[in-house]
């Protein structure tokens, strides 16, 4: 049948390559040329993949004859593929012959021995669970699994098919088993069961784990590895709650000395969780000073009570007082020297970005800066942090001073790029506009992406308006506005930009400004304005390139402010559906996914995809 078009077909592809013919011929369900050019491959390179392409061409093309006889040939030979006795089920199954396809099938199974290594098992199972025989899939791992010196070599993918069946109490069993074997497999176990099971979503199955994880706990009393399972379990659940229960009874029965709640007060600080985590922190405090961890206990705390107050959307100015007392409490407890130079630093950044504590935060900064003189690259984060302070109380070229010394000191370093950064800044803000940007230019290239944007953001500020304003009048007084935000002085900034508006009412700045303004308002906790602006920005200039940030933030602040789902998943679904070059875009398709997962349509979020 072959031979009388083989020789036309030779003649038309002359030295084309056989193989994108074959795989062209194959993908359009030509058969007949395919199987031409798959029989002269295989005869050349005698792999695997090529017969398999052949044979199943001649299955197609009801040669069944012709197959049945290759196949046999096949089999005859030592060394047999595992999966050649699928193939010759298949070629009953194209018979509809169900029951004689079965029996290669099972034939295939009852062939496994010791010799055969982990791929081979794998292809064929894998070839079983695409002809959907999954239950002779996981036989094929449990025969090689018995043959094996190794109890669970296989689990984790007989796991897997339990739970393609929905038999998630085996699956969930069948990882755990490998535990039972040798605690190291702990992490592909977790890796396992988070690949199988969604545990804010999946509540039934979750429920399960956690069952099996307390009768395992129960049966094996001495064993922690259950313990920290079922607390790995309620972390990943987001239940900090009965996580914390766990830990407690872990650490004392292990007299570990505060140690695993410590580290638990560190997830939960991670995770936002910040009463836990203070409840933890407290809790090594409470075991007493000669407690190892009971210094740095103290540090976190504090450092978890900052992010707490200054993260929420509505702390007052007694709470930051407040703090700024525990603070020196503890530095005074434990002293300012260089075991609490983050301490200092942090109280130097409260005093000076919330207090307007000046002189005090100049001060403990300084004090840093000299403790920290045998670690440079902590002195330099030291200096970087007292020049923000100095910006902010109007010692502008005091800071660049430090800005430089930075910049210097740690060439091509984060630090140093972070420091051109802010030293541009300060020729923008004092509209040397030509230095600011050779420095930007710099920048732009900078292996920080979160610079290099910055950079980039800022240097086309300039340059789109300075082009379209030949004095620099209205830039200078754009910069003078921005600095004024930075030295938190934003009455007078306001001011300044309401004078652009109303001297230049449709300049290109305008929507610029509107950002600006929903900075102040934002940092000022006025929320409802802050998202009138946004919301101004998307109405009035939809199509400028701040829309999509404006839409981001909208999304955040219903998302986290407001407390408003529905309207944030809104926010992010315009966001990547109509700016799909957004940089914004992939973050807002993952927080409306998991806005959306337990909405009513939820499944919409596929369709859009």
């Amino acid at each position: 049948m072959f031979l009388s078009s083989a020789g036309a077909l030779w003649a038309q592809s002359g030295s084309t390559d056989f193989r994108g013919m074959a795989v062209h011929y194959f993908s359009q369900n030509d058969y007949e040329k395919a199987a031409i050019y798959y029989l002269k491959l295989w005869e050349e390179t005698k792999k695997t993949g090529d017969f398999e392409k052949y044979y199943t061409c001649l299955l197609e093309l009801k040669m069944y004859k012709e197959a049945e006889k290759l196949i046999k040939k096949e089999l005859k030979k030592k060394n047999v593929q595992l999966t050649t006795y699928l193939l010759y089920g298949d070629l009953f199954a194209h018979q509809d012959n169900d029951s004689k396809a079965m029996q290669q099938y099972e034939l295939a199974v009852r062939n496994i021995n010791s010799y055969h290594s982990f791929s081979q098992i794998s292809q064929l199972a894998n070839g079983l669970q695409i002809r959907s025989k999954i239950d002779l899939a996981i036989n094929a791992y449990q025969k090689a699994q018995k043959v094996s010196s190794n109890p669970v070599s296989y689990s984790i993918r007989i796991g897997e098919l339990y739970g393609v069946q929905g038999k998630t109490e085996l699956m969930i069993r069948e990882f755990l088993l490998m535990l039972e074997t040798n605690v190291g497999y702990r992490n592909q176990v977790q890796n396992a069961l988070s690949r199988s099971i969604d545990f804010k979503v999946n509540l039934k199955e979750t429920e399960l784990l956690r069952i099996e994880l307390l009768r395992l706990t129960q049966k094996h009393p001495g064993k922690t590895i259950y313990n920290e399972m079922l607390i790995w379990l309620f972390e990943q659940k987001g239940d900090f709650k009965s996580a914390y229960v766990q830990v407690k009874a872990q650490d004392r029965k292990l007299r570990a000395n505060g140690k695993r709640v410590f580290e638990f007060g560190e997830v939960c600080s991670n995770n936002e969780s910040y009463d836990l985590a203070l409840e933890a922190f407290q809790y090594v405090i409470d075991l007493g000073k000669e407690n190892k961890y009971y210094r740095t206990a103290n540090y976190r705390s504090l450092n978890t009570l900052k992010k707490k107050i200054t993260n929420s959307s509505s702390y007052s100015k007694e709470d930051l007082l407040n703090l700024e007392s525990k603070y020196n409490f503890t530095l005074d407890e434990v002293g300012r020297a260089p075991h609490s130079i983050n301490t200092m630093m942090e109280l130097g950044h409260l005093q000076g970005f919330y207090l307007q504590k000046f002189s005090s935060a100049i001060a403990i900064l300084e004090e840093t800066i000299t403790l920290a003189a045998r670690v440079p690259k902590v002195q330099g984060k030291c200096k970087l942090l007292l020049a923000d302070v100095l910006l902010i109380s109007g010692e502008i070229w005091d800071a660049s001073l430090y800005y430089s010394q930075v910049d210097k000191a740690f060439k091509e370093d984060v630090l140093s790029h972070e420091a051109k950064f802010k030293n541009a800044k300060i020729f923008y803000y004092t509209a040397n506009f030509a230095l600011a940007l050779s420095q930007l230019d710099v920048l732009k290239s900078s292996t920080q992406k979160l610079i290099a944007n910055d950079a980039m953001e800022l240097s086309l500020l300039i340059t789109d308006n300075l082009a379209l304003d030949t004095t620099a009048n209205t830039m200078r007084m754009y910069a003078e506005a921005d600095l004024l935000i930075s030295q938190h002085r934003y009455e007078e900034a306001i001011a300044k930009f309401d004078s652009i508006n109303s001297t230049l009412p449709y300049h290109s700045l305008n929507d610029e400004i509107l950002m600006k303004k929903y900075e102040i308002d934002f940092r000022k906790q006025n929320y409802d304005e802050a998202a009138a602006r946004l919301t101004e920005i998307v109405t009035k200039y939809g199509e400028d390139i701040l829309a999509d940030n404006a839409l981001f933030l909208l999304g955040e602040m219903h998302q986290n402010i407001f407390k408003d789902k529905i309207r944030a998943a809104d926010y992010y679904k315009n966001l990547f559906l109509n700016y799909t070059g957004s940089m914004f875009g992939i973050e807002a398709k993952k927080r409306y996914r998991k806005l959306t997962e337990n909405m009513p349509g939820a499944s919409e979020f596929k369709e859009i995809e």
